[in-house]
């Protein structure tokens, strides 16, 4: 039987379609495979993201505790120094009063010894004339 034109052009068309198709399908291949690779990626972005969100997180705990350890240590700074400029004044004060002290032992000293001549002085002047003006030589002679 010979071949009738419409078998033939059936034929032709159903060949075309189906190179067509299998091209189609070659490309959807390609296209599942580029699929599969984004949705890959995808989920490996993903994890990666969250594993970024965890370390700011624990970035953003550690940067409020060390701010909250700065805040803390700026108070502790700022009672120190206040501490240092009252052991300062009492320092002063302090130092005032030793001076104070030293002086009233010098002038206790200064009383001391004036009371030392007084009371030499009136032994000497409680003798008699005699033993009174050989006392007062004496003292002369030494003081020579």
């Amino acid at each position: 039987m010979k071949p009738n034109i419409i078998d033939v052009l059936l034929i032709a068309v159903i060949e075309a379609a189906l190179t067509k198709l299998e091209q189609e399908n070659v490309k959807l291949r390609e296209q599942a495979a580029g699929y599969d690779r984004l949705k890959a990626e995808n989920g490996r972005l993903k994890g990666r993201e969250a594993s970024l969100e965890n370390r700011i997180a624990s970035t953003d705990e550690s940067a409020r505790s060390y701010w909250t350890m700065f805040q803390n240590s700026e108070s502790e700074v700022r009672h120190l120094k206040e501490q240092v400029l009252e052991l300062g004044r009492k320092n002063i004060a302090l130092a005032a009063e030793a001076e104070s002290a030293q002086q009233l032992e010098q002038q206790l000293a200064t009383a001391d010894q004036r009371i030392r001549e007084l009371e030499s002085a009136l032994a000497v002047a409680s003798l008699p004339a005699a033993s009174r003006a050989n006392v007062i030589a004496l003292i002369q002679e030494q003081a020579a």
